[in-house]
């Protein structure tokens, strides 16, 4: 199992709940990208790095705030550090 950097953030809605988004940067041009509810990054597509890059533009314009860095495994589950 390995685990990689994910780059987290967060979208609260008005009824108290939240979903996250989040990437990791693969190497080779290449991006991770998670998203779900809040803690339930269970949703997962890889894309080329600039469209996820791309994504966190749009993301922070829709209002999601940067939570910092996290570790994930392959399952998505978090890694404590």
């Amino acid at each position: 199992m390995s685990t990689r950097p994910f780059r987290l953030f967060r979208f609260y809605h008005a009824n108290d709940t939240a979903k996250d988004w989040a990437y990791a940067d693969l190497g080779f041009g290449q991006a991770e990208i998670r998203w779900g509810a809040a803690d339930h990054l269970v949703h997962v597509q890889r894309k080329h790095v600039l469209e996820a890059y791309r994504r966190v533009t749009q993301k922070t314009r829709k209002g999601y705030v940067f939570l910092g860095t996290i570790w994930l495994d392959d399952q998505g589950h978090r890694v404590p550090t």
